[in-house]
């Protein structure tokens, strides 16, 4: 054989186990890893972010429901029509900039007694008006008089029909004033797509009892309803049973009963996804979930040693992700969020960059979970002129909201 080709030969032989290696790295590359929640980026300072309302503002009541718009009442002036603002849904689950505005002149002098009762619009019920019952409703934009529905469960206001939040309240004293007490089950968050929300009839009356905790969540399919029998506990008061129904059309579909912790320290508002109902709660170093499906309930649970309970201050779930909110010693607001199972390693930043001088405190007035993110409204305690709207979404975003 030639010099020529024993070279063309070599580089053959030598193409070909170039091709088998390249061909076996292929085959043996480990999988794709899943996505990892991105860094989290700080706000700006506090005192720089754009206040959503100023005048000593009180935060009056808020109703969030599962596809609509998130509702607050502030009031800043007792004799004044109180502030009502109007987070938009958006498409990625969390709530856009707010559309703020004085409540309509009927709400004057009441607003610390009105209650927000239904979700689609910005329906209130005000009492000891001259009514039938004692109690009027009105749409708290417009001023237009409501219906108030009367049933045996208590007064709301006659609402059509479907997948959303309609809270029913009874009357009582407060300070010798009549006041609203809300008797239908606490509201819970939903977690899955907005899309396809399904019309149906409003969920079973279930008022709250002293012996028991009641939540509700609208779902695509319907409602799923939950129930915490305290009184029902063992005689060591370790724990409870948690009943979970399935609601589909006004008709029970499924059942399924766990059991919950009785002392669960910090706890996270029940959160939904379309077939389970989430429990999430810190206590003692460790984060626990409870998801009950119509299969039965699993538990899960993670040390988290580094994180205080005591200096905790929000605590949700945005869509997959958990969200913790907590305060350290130097007064900084931190969070960290990810999924349950690695959220030991999950990224932590502050919520806001420290001021160039000295830091002020700050107070959170309330945590309202969105289902694809977590709202927190803080004050200043050198500015308690205006508060902060601050949105974490599941992806780790950081975001300040303000009227534009």
């Amino acid at each position: 054989m030639t010099p020529t080709r024993w070279v063309l030969a070599a580089l053959c032989a030598a193409g070909v186990l170039f091709g088998w290696w390249i061909m076996a790295a292929l085959v043996e590359s480990p999988p794709e890893r899943p996505a990892l929640v991105a860094r989290i980026q700080s706000l700006p300072p506090l005192a720089q972010l754009p206040p959503v309302a100023r005048g000593t503002p009180k935060l009056i009541d808020s109703l969030v429901s599962p596809a609509g718009p998130v509702w607050l009442l502030f009031e800043s002036d007792p004799k004044a029509p109180p502030l009502l603002c109007k987070f938009p849904r958006e498409s990625n689950g969390g709530v856009g900039a707010p559309l703020c505005k004085s409540a309509h002149r009927e709400l004057s002098g009441l607003a610390s007694r009105a209650r927000l009762a239904e979700a689609g619009t910005p329906g209130v019920l005000v009492p000891g008006a001259t009514a039938a019952d004692g109690v009027r409703g009105l749409d708290a934009e417009t001023g237009k008089p409501l219906s108030v529905k009367s049933a045996e469960t208590g007064l709301t206001v006659d609402a059509t029909p479907g997948t959303r939040l309609v809270r029913s309240f009874q009357q009582t004293l407060e300070a010798g004033l009549p006041a609203l007490q809300q008797v239908s089950p606490k509201e819970a968050i939903y977690t899955g797509p907005l899309t396809g929300f399904a019309a149906t009839h409003p969920p079973p009356a279930a008022p709250s009892r002293s012996e028991s905790e009641d939540w509700t969540c609208a779902t695509p399919a319907g409602y799923i309803e939950a129930r915490l029998a305290t009184k029902q506990a063992p005689s060591d008061g370790s724990s409870a049973n948690i009943e979970v129904a399935f609601v589909s059309r006004g008709k029970v579909i499924a059942e399924t009963r766990g059991r919950l912790p009785v002392d669960r320290g910090f706890v996270a508002p029940m959160a939904c996804t379309a077939t389970a109902a989430v429990f999430t709660w810190f206590h003692r170093g460790s984060l626990s979930e409870l998801r009950c499906s119509p299969d039965g309930c699993q538990r899960a649970r993670v040390e988290v040693g580094d994180i205080p309970e005591a200096s905790l201050v929000a605590l949700a779930l945005a869509g997959d992700n958990t969200i913790v909110v907590w305060r350290d010693k130097q007064e900084r607001a931190l969070v960290r969020l990810g999924p349950l199972a690695s959220f030991g390693q999950s990224p932590t930043a502050p919520l806001w960059q420290p001021q160039q001088s000295k830091a002020t405190g700050w107070r959170l007035l309330r945590a309202l979970p969105t289902g694809q993110s977590l709202l927190l409204f803080v004050q200043a305690l050198g500015d308690p002129a205006s508060v902060k709207a601050l949105q974490i979404h599941a992806d780790g975003r950081l975001q300040s909201l303000a009227p534009s």
